[in-house]
């Protein structure tokens, strides 16, 4: 098991499918990799997230 600390922008460029960075998200979703995280973080992550989708998809993914 590997620890991260995924920085938002990081986050946002690990999503989309078809983008390079994406192994990381699968590897989160597939609990190889697991992500550090507190509260600010999150709230900045679906923040962040709700700029670029629906506010159900930000919450999904925190």
């Amino acid at each position: 098991m590997r620890y991260i600390v995924l920085d938002t922008n990081c986050l946002l460029q690990s999503l989309p499918s078809k983008s390079p960075y994406h192994k990381i998200w699968t590897d989160v979703m597939a609990g190889e990799i697991s992500l550090c995280v507190n509260t600010d973080i999150l709230e900045e992550y679906e923040e962040k997230l709700c700029e670029y989708s629906a506010p159900e998809v930000a919450h999904n993914v925190v």
